[in-house]
């Protein structure tokens, strides 16, 4: 009322006057009263049931009208408000509108925000992260998915566009991506028969144009049961219009195979709805190793970063062999190894190939310090397998880019001490014989020095007094003389392992990579990184992984556990037995085979757990009975099959009960094997229980 009665103030109306006057108006408590509504118009003033009266007659405002000095509402300021509540209305922009709409802006900035702020918790670890993360350390063990994304054949409208493909990796909303380098949609090559049937080439051209992507896409392996990859063909441009898209579903990582081909139907995406528009050509790559030698295969491959992933271009490989031309060798201690020494070149193979770069002097000068190891070993008495493999495990996991005049020159050099005797292992295993690439004179200082003090330390060339022999004999009791690691330590060849890499000029192609090796070392070097250093930090990722494993067991998910299970087996796959932890996680499989009904699988497994750990299991020996009967009741197991299941069955349960008299379970199922026994022998079919629950037992 007060305000009502203090708005017919001057100062007041001409500020009044004003607003009006310009149709602008910010009215604040200040300026301008709430407009009131219709209800407290002057002419209702006088109705005793209306707003005013009920007011006065209200307790909490009798004193309100006496105490401001005002008998009645004045009519003049009542008129004023509700034309200037009409003014308000006829604008364009009426302040209810205008609330209305920052409202509805303000909710929308801040549901943006909050879906932001999920979408980056929600969104997986990229690979570049991984990468640079301090935290994480290069021991650690890292699965990478490769995708590579070769041709596409499309519809001839896209022919001279310039394309690419956006692949996607996860759920939407929180999926990282990666783009393929962009190719040109052109007319396929003709069929050599085109020259000789024109209509060839025609059909070939007239219907479906093809472009070459060539480009692998390197992302972090996510622990997924089911991994979802979504394909964009885009134009090229700012925008990057998407003009045909694919989607592929694969299942856990873990359990695809290392190379896997698809070929993926591309639909377009135009406003006249769905139809086939081409093929897309895609392969998927799975592999783990420590994030250290994942860094550096990046670097060698010329792996290109992206904000999300890594991508970079696929090269054609040709694996063969070594071998000894015997018509050209000038004698019979003297093998030629006709090849070519490759100038560093920044890809060489589809991703995850063991590589190490020419330009690797380390990596080079690895094997002619190996073979001059084994010569000095032999001189000292010392066991040439056990060393020269460790040390080839030290300094050899990957395929060295080594040129070798001839094995005379690299493996009987003798020298009057050891650096005259390292510098013509270097300018051997770093030079053509036309012409010098590297050559010690080249190396800087602190190179040579490097090199020195990595493989020789000893003045007088002892094999037993060098860097490598002591970190061979490190590693050879590190890992015991009982575990498969060291039985092939000592029983690796070293001089059949030596792998050679030239370049080849061919008819066809005069830059065709021809790769050729004896023996590989990728599941050794795997070996030995397990077994080593590794296996404290493999086996605490494992317990993790049976962690929630078991959690997934209890909470029903048993696909979800099975994908954990299988992932801590395959961490510790290589650490040597007794492994208490891959007994618990084989018991836990075997869980999930019998809740499953699985019986194949789970009888595989616990017949694996009894090899491993005794006969003297009681649950272990009721799941495989109960497994065995199960398998029996199968209708395609004939009759000389059930008997033989149902008597292995009665055996192992039978041991199960006298190592467990008191469970009431285990003797129910011997009762009802037994009786199935004589009903088999009857001729009767036996009615199964299905009311037994084949797996009680929580996860250990």
């Amino acid at each position: 009322v007060r305000l009502l009665r203090d708005f017919g103030e001057k100062k007041d109306l001409e500020r009044y006057g004003r607003y009006m006057q310009k149709k602008k108006r910010s009215r604040t408590s200040t300026e301008v009263p709430n407009v009131l509504p219709s209800l407290f118009l002057p002419e209702q003033d006088e109705d005793k049931n209306g707003p005013i009266a009920r007011l006065r007659k209200n307790p909490a405002f009798k004193d309100l009208f006496a105490h401001a000095g005002v008998s009645q509402l004045d009519d003049s300021t009542m008129r004023r408000l509700a034309i200037a509540h009409k003014e308000d209305l006829a604008l364009d922009m009426a302040m209810l509108k205008v609330s209305i709409l920052l409202a509805i802006g303000a909710m929308s900035v801040y549901a943006a925000h909050c879906a932001k702020q999920i979408s980056e918790e929600a969104r997986p670890v990229t690979l570049p992260e991984l990468l640079a993360a301090t935290t994480v350390d290069d021991g650690a063990t890292v699965q990478v998915l490769a995708v590579h994304v070769l041709n596409s054949s499309m519809n001839r409208q896209l022919l001279g566009n310039r394309l690419k493909v956006r692949v996607k990796y996860g759920d939407p909303g929180v999926s990282i991506h990666c783009d393929t380098a962009e190719a040109v949609a052109s007319a396929p090559a003709p069929s050599p028969a085109a020259r000789y049937a024109h209509r060839l080439h025609r059909d070939q051209s007239e219907h479906h144009v093809e472009a070459k992507f060539g480009t692998t896409c390197i992302f972090h392996g996510q622990r997924y049961t089911e991994n979802l990859l979504r394909f964009q063909v885009m134009r090229h441009g700012l925008l990057g219009r998407s003009v045909a898209r694919a989607e592929l579903r694969v299942s856990a990582l873990n359990m695809l195979s290392t190379w896997s081909e698809y070929k993926m139907q591309l639909e377009g995406t135009s406003l006249k709805g769905s139809h086939i528009l081409g093929q897309l050509d895609i392969a998927l790559e799975t592999r783990v190793m420590p994030k250290g030698e994942l860094r550096q295969y990046l670097s060698l491959l010329g792996a290109q970063h992206q904000q999300e992933a890594f991508f970079m271009g696929i090269l054609p490989v040709t694996e063969g062999e070594v071998t000894q031309d015997e018509a050209s060798s000038s004698a019979d201690d003297e093998a030629i190894v006709k090849g070519q020494y490759i100038t560093a070149p920044p890809k060489v193979r589809r991703f995850m190939g063991c590589i190490s770069c020419g330009n690797d002097v380390r990596g080079a000068l690895a094997v002619t310090a190996m073979v001059h190891i084994c010569e000095q070993a032999l001189k000292h008495q010392v066991e040439v397998p056990k060393v020269a493999s460790a040390c080839h495990t030290l300094y050899g996991r990957g395929v060295f880019f080594v040129y070798f005049g001839s094995e005379k020159a690299a493996k009987h050099k003798e020298a009057a001490d050891s650096t005259q005797l390292i510098q013509d292992y270097v300018n051997a295993a770093l030079q053509k014989e036309s012409q010098p690439l590297i050559s010690w004179d080249t190396l800087e200082p602190d190179v040579q020095q490097d090199l020195f003090d990595t493989f020789v330390d000893c003045p007088l060339g002892n094999i037993c007094e060098t860097v490598l022999f002591r970190k061979a004999d490190v590693l050879i009791n590190e890992l015991g003389g009982d575990c498969p690691a060291a039985r092939e330590l000592q029983t690796f060849d070293p001089l059949t392992s030596v792998c050679f890499v030239g370049q080849f000029r061919t008819d066809n192609d005069g830059s065709v990579y021809t790769a050729a090796c004896t023996k590989s070392f990728s599941t050794f070097s795997s070996l030995i990184i397990t077994e080593s250093s590794m296996t404290g930090a493999l086996e605490r990722g494992a317990e993790e992984e049976k962690k929630a494993g078991s959690t997934a067991l209890q909470a029903g998910s048993l696909q979800e556990a099975r994908v954990h299970y299988l992932e801590a087996i395959r961490m510790i796959e290589h650490v040597p037995e007794p492994c208490p932890l891959r007994q618990q996680v084989q018991h836990n499989l075997a869980l999930c085979a019998l809740k499953e009904g699985a019986w194949q699988e789970c009888r595989d497994r616990c017949t694996e757990i009894l090899a491993l750990e005794g006969g003297d299991i009681a649950k272990v020996r009721y799941r495989l009975g109960l497994s065995l009967f199960k398998l029996a009741s199968l209708e395609s197991a004939n009759s000389a099959e059930q008997s033989r299941l149902h008597s292995e069955a009665s055996e192992h349960l039978q041991r199960a009960v006298a190592l467990e008299p008191t469970d009431q379970a285990v003797q129910k199922l011997l009762e009802e094997v037994r009786c199935s026994q004589l009903l088999a022998r009857d001729g009767t079919p036996p009615a199964g229980d299905e009311s037994m629950d084949p797996g009680t037992a929580a996860p250990a």
